[in-house]
């Protein structure tokens, strides 16, 4: 009858009307051996922990990468426990300014707007071995090309990340706990195989923004 109609008219709305980002995390959460973390609700729980993302530009600030790092680093010590994260007590918070970020670019007014920029000052002696440090701007031009960094530390797991620019901010936390950490190029999507089958990671990790989602089919 007419109110089977209806339902399935709001049916049909409720799940077009479905994010792509939790379409996406519906379909890869059934598949065996993938594990995807949503971090919605965790910015969301920890809005009092600073400024997680900036005023002028698209990109999470380090406090807002930092729970991006925790998430992850507590998901791989499931079976990792050496790769545990660093607790933010761990870390300093100091403050820069800035130029203005992408938002900013749009409008072209970046070179005339500042912001102030948080920055995570490890409180711990690094493990990496390779000198590696966080972009100090907004802007994060450094360490686009694929690059591999390596920790000491018994019991560390190995990854080969493919990411999008947000992977940036979290780069040396997460470093410090993967025994060989290869990050690909800036934006490649694909797979290199060669170096997949050398390194034998036992991760392959996406850090990817909803709105690079649909990239994935195409690397």
């Amino acid at each position: 009858g007419d109110s089977d109609v209806s339902d399935r008219i709001k049916n049909r709305v409720v799940e077009e009307n479905e994010s792509r980002k939790n379409a996406f995390a519906k379909k890869m959460s059934e598949i065996d051996g993938i594990s995807v973390i949503d971090l919605t609700d965790v910015i969301k729980e920890n809005e009092d922990a600073g400024k997680l993302y900036y005023q002028t530009d698209t990109h999470w600030t380090e406090i807002g990468a930092y729970f991006g790092y925790r998430s992850l680093m507590q998901k791989i010590a499931e079976k990792f426990p050496n790769a545990a994260p660093y607790d933010m007590d761990d870390f300093d918070i100091k403050y820069t300014t800035d130029i203005g970020g992408d938002l900013a670019g749009f409008i072209g007014v970046e070179e005339r707007i500042r912001e102030s920029v948080p920055h995570l000052v490890p409180r711990f002696e690094s493990k990496v071995n390779e000198s590696y440090e966080k972009p100090e701007t907004i802007s994060r031009p450094e360490a686009i090309d694929a690059f591999s960094l390596t920790a000491n530390g018994d019991g560390l797991p190995s990854a080969y990340m493919v990411r999008d620019s947000y992977a940036m901010q979290m780069l040396p936390y997460t470093a410090e706990h993967f025994s060989n950490l290869y990050i690909g190029e800036m934006w490649d999507y694909g797979i290199d195989r060669d170096v997949v089958k050398e390194l034998a990671p036992d991760y392959i990790i996406y850090v990817v923004a909803e709105r690079n989602i649909g990239n994935l089919f195409m690397g």
